[in-house]
């Protein structure tokens, strides 16, 4: 789960992290659907995935965000 700061936000998460954009798609699904909400937005991602797209327990996850000038969380997740 990438925070949705905008395309090259996302295209430089994946292109650094090795990701295929399938790998991305509930970021890319919420950027177009509700926009960039700051790092907020990676919340937007995480609802959508508890809701409609659960992974299966154990599987292993990480969330990033991304705020104002330069800060960065990351999570790691297991389901």
């Amino acid at each position: 789960m990438i925070h949705t700061g905008g395309p090259r936000v996302l295209e430089a998460m994946q292109d650094a992290l090795g990701l295929k954009q399938s790998d991305a798609q509930l970021s890319w699904d919420s950027l177009s659907r509700i926009g960039n909400l700051s790092s907020a937005s990676v919340l937007m991602v995480l609802e959508d995935s508890v809701k409609n797209h659960r992974p299966a327990p154990g599987t292993l996850g990480v969330l990033l965000a991304m705020g104002p000038g330069f800060c960065s969380e990351m999570l790691l997740l297991r389901w």
